[in-house]
């Protein structure tokens, strides 16, 4: 599928835990391993990135990120579309400080 490298990315909230990245999957180094985000390639347009994102996914709004940002900290955002969501992409190899200081 190829990774994104330009644009916005967008991490749902799910509960009110203000903190985009809390519970999620993280290898023996402690960064993240696929976590869902939503992200176009080069697009900026968080209503169009959404699309698709479950309701219960932003129940408490979203927080947003920016592709450069995520490569700069050793981060990589792979699109993964699945059934229903065509924007839904994996997040991965960033430290959980790290995801949660680039999505505030």
């Amino acid at each position: 599928m190829g990774d994104l490298t330009k644009g916005t990315i967008v991490r749902g909230l799910k509960n009110a835990n203000l903190k985009p990245f809390s519970s999620e999957e993280v290898d023996q180094h402690g960064r993240l391993l696929d976590a869902s985000v939503n992200g176009i390639e080069g697009s900026d347009n968080i209503a169009e990135i959404i699309q698709g994102m479950p309701l219960a996914m932003r129940a408490f709004g979203t927080r947003t990120s920016i592709a450069t940002k995520i490569i700069q900290k050793g981060g990589r955002v792979l699109k993964a579309p699945i059934p229903g969501n065509p924007n839904h992409c994996l997040l991965s190899g960033l430290l959980l400080k790290d995801a949660n200081n680039l999505f505030s």
